[in-house]
């Protein structure tokens, strides 16, 4: 009977930990005018395969900012920039 007595306490007692922790360090929030997607966002975004986005960056669609070898970014402005209309009507 004592373990699970023992296994409540030391249970009770990382999730208070956790808690603690949590409070300690609040997320830094990082005041921008533009905000950067990953590949598979941007890709969300414009309603295509990650692939297309691929294709796009590397022959200059698009542009990418990259943080190490595999952290690749797309501003948000550039997405929009690269959408171009499409069919009549008058647009304003």
């Amino acid at each position: 009977v004592k373990f699970p007595l023992l296994l409540i306490a030391a249970l009770a007692a990382s999730i208070d930990a956790g808690a603690n922790r949590a409070t300690r360090r609040p997320q830094k929030k990082v005041a921008t005018d533009d905000h950067f997607v990953s590949i598979s966002d941007a890709a969300a975004y414009l309603a295509v395969d990650p692939m297309t986005v691929r294709n796009m960056l590397k022959d200059g669609r698009l542009r990418a900012w990259t943080l190490g070898p595999r952290v690749v970014r797309i501003k948000l402005s550039d997405l929009d920039a690269a959408l171009q209309p499409y069919g009549g009507g008058n647009v304003t």
